[in-house]
C-alpha cells in the first residue's frame, strides 16, 4: 500500500493541475491511507497540502471543506490528540449546519467522531457524548444509503448505555437493529448474527443469564447452518461470543472463538497492521486471566512489535507535548510486559530482553528526536529557523525553572507558555 502510495503521489502531479478538485482529492486520500498505517507525519503534509490548496477549488465554508476537516480530525484522533481532533470536528460541525447542509452521512459522521473526542475517546457517562452519538443516528437514518451507519452508530449508542449500565435501554436498541436486519441474505445475515451475539453480552451484564445463553446458542446455531463448523464467521461476532464465554468463566470456549476472531482480523488487515492491536490486547488479557502465559507472551512480543515501529514512523513530526500523548495513548504494551514479568516466573529470557530495549528505545527515540532537531537547526543557513529555535530554547528555560517549583509558586500562565513552547517547536 505504501509502495502504492508513492505511485498516486506521482501520477497524480503529472495528471493534474494543483487547482483541481482531483488532485485536491488525491491529497486527501494519500492522507487516508497514511492515517491507516499509522504514519501521522505523512497524512498531515498531505492534509495541509490539500487545506492550502482547498480555497482555489471551494468556498472556505463548503461542505467539502467540512469533509477536509472531518477527515484531519481522524488522524489527530489516531495520534491521541483529542482536543486538536474535536476543535476541528467543531469546525465541520458549525460549517455543517451553517451551510444548512444535506450530506447527512458526513454530518452523521462528524458527531459520531465528536462522541469519541468528548472524553479522551471513552464512552463516559456524558450528556455530550450521549447527545453526540443520538445526533449521529438521526442524521444517519435520514442518509440515501442509510443502512450500514445508521446500523453501525446505533450499536454504538447501544454499547454507549451498556457501558454506563442502562442495560435495558441498550436492549430496546439491539431489538430493533435485529428486526431490520432480518432479512435474507449473506450480508445482512452476518450483521443481523452478530448483533444477536452482542445482545446476549448485554443481557449477561444485565443478570440475565438464561437469555444470555440462548442468544449466544442462537447466533452459534445459525452461524454453524449458515457457513459451517471452520468459525470463519465474522470477527466481531465472534469476539462477542468470545467474551461471553470468558466473563462465564469457559476460558477453553473463549479461547478458541477470540483466536478465530483474530485469525479473521489478521485476514482483513494483515499481519502488520495497527488495527490489529484491540484483538491482541483483548487476546492477552484473555491469556493472562487464563493462566495462558506462554501464549500471552507470543501476542504481547507481536504487540511491542507493532506499537514500536509506530512510534518510530511518526515521532519526527511531532512536539514534546505530542509525543507525551502518543506513548500514553500506546503504553499498554508497558502494562502487559510487566503483567507477565511478574506473573509468570518461567517468562523466557528473550521475552526480558525485548522488555528492557523497548523501555530503552522508548527513552532513546525522546532523546534522539530532540538531538536531530538540534542538528538539524545548527546546520542550516536559515537565520529565521535559528531565530525560532533560539525562542524556543528560552521558553524551555523559562518552563523549567517554574516546573521545578512547588505547585502554589507557579506563574499563573503556565498554561499559555506551554502552549508557545509548543507552537514553536512543531514550527521549527
Amino acid at each position: 500500500a505504501s509502495e502504492l502510495a508513492v505511485k498516486i503521489d506521482k501520477f497524480a502531479a503529472k495528471a493534474f493541475d494543483k487547482t483541481n478538485e482531483l488532485y485536491i482529492l488525491s491529497r486527501q486520500v494519500l492522507g487516508n491511507l497514511y492515517v491507516k498505517i499509522e504514519r501521522i507525519d505523512l497524512a498531515e503534509k498531505y492534509y495541509q497540502e490539500a487545506l492550502e490548496l482547498a480555497p482555489a477549488v471551494w468556498k472556505k465554508e463548503s461542505d467539502e471543506f467540512a469533509g477536509l476537516y472531518k477527515v484531519m480530525a481522524d488522524m489527530y484522533y489516531t495520534a491521541g490528540q483529542y482536543k486538536k481532533s474535536l476543535d476541528l470536528l467543531n469546525r465541520a460541525r458549525m460549517i455543517l449546519e451553517e451551510n444548512k447542509s444535506r450530506d447527512y452521512a458526513l454530518i452523521a459522521s462528524v458527531y459520531y467522531n465528536m462522541s469519541s473526542c468528548t472524553d479522551i475517546g471513552n464512552l463516559s457517562d456524558t450528556a455530550a457524548t450521549e447527545a453526540s452519538l443520538r445526533k449521529a443516528v438521526y442524521f444517519s437514518s435520514k442518509a440515501e444509503e442509510a443502512g450500514p451507519g445508521f446500523i453501525g452508530y446505533s450499536r454504538m449508542l447501544a454499547l454507549f448505555y451498556a457501558y454506563n449500565r442502562q442495560y435495558e435501554r441498550a436492549d430496546s436498541i439491539y431489538d430493533e437493529l435485529l428486526k431490520t436486519t432480518g432479512k435474507e441474505g449473506d450480508k445482512s445475515t452476518k450483521v443481523n448474527l452478530t448483533i444477536l451475539a452482542e445482545k446476549g453480552k448485554n443481557l449477561l451484564q444485565w443478570g440475565k443469564k438464561e437469555k444470555a445463553a440462548a442468544c449466544i446458542k442462537e447466533s452459534i446455531s445459525r452461524s454453524r447452518q449458515h457457513w459451517g463448523d471452520t468459525l470463519n464467521w465474522v470477527d466481531d461476532q465472534l469476539a462477542y461470543i468470545g467474551e461471553y464465554y470468558r466473563q462465564t468463566g469457559q476460558y477453553r470456549e473463549a479461547i478458541a472463538f477470540w483466536e478465530a476472531a483474530y485469525r479473521m482480523v489478521q485476514r482483513k488487515l494483515g499481519e502488520k497492521n495497527p488495527g490489529l492491536s484491540f484483538t491482541l490486547v483483548s487476546l492477552t488479557n484473555l491469556y493472562l486471566e487464563a493462566g495462558e502465559f506462554k501464549k500471552a507472551e507470543k501476542i504481547v512480543s507481536l504487540l511491542n512489535k507493532l506499537t514500536m515501529e509506530g512510534m518510530a514512523d511518526n515521532f519526527d513530526v511531532l512536539s514534546d507535548s505530542e509525543k507525551e500523548k502518543y506513548i500514553i495513548n500506546k503504553l499498554y504494551t508497558l502494562h502487559f510486559n510487566n503483567s507477565l514479568l511478574l506473573r509468570d516466573h518461567q517468562t523466557s529470557v528473550g521475552f526480558v530482553k525485548e522488555s528492557m530495549d523497548q523501555l530503552l528505545l522508548l527513552k532513546g527515540l525522546v532523546l534522539s528526536e530532540n538531538r536531530k532537531t538540534r542538528e538539524s537547526v545548527l546546520q542550516s543557513n536559515d537565520t529565521t529557523v535559528q531565530k525560532i529555535y533560539r525562542e524556543w530554547l528560552s521558553w524551555r528555560h523559562i518552563l523549567s525553572r517554574e516546573y521545578s517549583k512547588p505547585l502554589e509558586e507557579r506563574r499563573k500562565d503556565l498554561k499559555t507558555m506551554e502552549e508557545k513552547a509548543e507552537d514553536l517547536q512543531k514550527e521549527i
